[in-house]
């Protein structure tokens, strides 16, 4: 029987989202006779790694910033060698290398975007919409994880419709919890996400600066856990609002369960998501999520599952952080109880990775 070869091709593989969906798709896949992966990483940030079995390639190409001729090179050398039947690449800064695929003669070339872009996201940059409809006739299938990205890539980069296929992110299902008790006057949150403008994580330390004065005594606790550009920054934020009694930056952890388990809730403040794992996780692990209403967000979850603030608003931050806080613990059990059914129901895994394979053209 003929040996499949998936490569996985992104910009970097440090710790993130879109990473993790790459360590579930292959750690889950085991059942799918004579398939190897290789995880391709144009940079050499490659920190998830240590997330795959030892047998699992993962090159860097050295990519230098701008145009770097060498990569295309290196990739098509690589691509050979390895033998690749089926090239997916993740994200915007991928796309261009569907050319280098076709001209080794992959035949199955999957792309899927998991956001309209960190420094492009309201997806209007015309360059860049110009190359990804290039690019999208060497494609196979064009991969989208909300409604909000599939009309976008339909009506903005000009995509066929026929090209487009959802394949929703996955998560572990845990056991389905008790939430922690309700306290009125102290409050422990955790953030996860990476420190990079597109979180805007200083919307949320202003919002907790806000709560403070709102509710003088109140015991504020805020576990930061990623990396990223905007660390020293956030840091600096943190000092200026006079809160480093209340925020606590852990840097990047594999494993977040820990903070998860000890959060009141889970809160995201970004200016834009399309389907956050984090939030994903926190309803796997029975952790209540508060979460603003941008990006692809209210595609995949309600007011049901989450308490869900307006898009770019400190105000709405604070509105919501203080329902929370007034909710007893069966209001909150209600919430959580809800986002672990809908995870269970139509985010686990199995269905990510049994719907990517499809894709491949291989069955287990």
């Amino acid at each position: 029987m003929t040996t499949e070869c998936v490569a996985h091709l992104t910009q970097s593989f440090g710790c993130g989202g879109l990473e993790k969906v790459i360590v579930n798709t292959i750690n889950h896949s085991s059942h799918y006779k004579n398939v190897k992966h290789i995880v391709i990483s144009l940079t050499n940030d490659v920190g998830m790694k240590s997330e795959l079995p030892q047998n699992i390639e993962v090159v860097t190409l050295n990519k230098r910033d701008g145009i770097d001729l060498r990569v295309y090179k290196a990739l098509y050398m690589l691509l050979k060698e390895k033998r690749v039947t089926i090239f997916h690449t993740y994200n915007f800064c991928t796309i261009e290398y569907h050319m280098v695929a076709k001209a080794c003669g992959i035949l199955r070339r999957i792309h899927a975007d998991h956001g309209l872009g960190g420094d492009d996201s309201q997806g209007t940059n015309h360059k860049r919409l110009l190359l990804r409809r290039a690019m999208s006739q060497l494609i196979h299938k064009y991969v989208v994880v909300s409604d909000e990205l599939k009309k976008w890539v339909i009506s903005d980069v000009g995509v066929k419709e026929d090209k487009v296929d959802f394949v929703f992110n996955g998560v572990k299902l845990l056991p389905k919890k008790m939430v922690n008790a309700a306290r009125k006057d102290e409050l422990v949150l955790t953030i996860i996400g990476r420190l990079a403008p597109v979180k805007n994580h200083e919307r949320l330390f202003q919002s907790l600066a806000e709560l403070r004065k709102l509710q003088p005594g109140f015991s504020l606790i805020c576990n930061v856990v990623g990396e990223g550009p905007d660390a020293n920054k956030l840091e600096g934020i943190v000092h200026e609002l006079q809160l480093e009694d209340v925020v606590i930056f852990h840097g990047l952890k594999m494993d977040v369960a820990p903070f998860l388990d000890a959060a009141d809730v889970f809160i995201l403040s970004s200016d834009y998501e399309a389907m956050p794992m984090t939030v994903l996780e926190a309803m796997s692990n029975s952790t209540p999520v508060i979460c603003p209403k941008v990006g692809g967000v209210t595609d995949f979850i309600s007011a049901n599952e989450a308490i869900l603030a307006e898009p770019h608003s400190t105000e709405s931050l604070v509105e919501c952080l203080l329902r929370f806080n007034s909710m007893n613990t069966s209001e909150r059990q209600y919430l959580v109880d809800n986002g672990h059914d809908l995870v269970s129901r139509n985010y686990s895994i199995e269905k990510m990775v049994e719907r990517y394979f499809t894709l491949y053209g291989i069955t287990s």
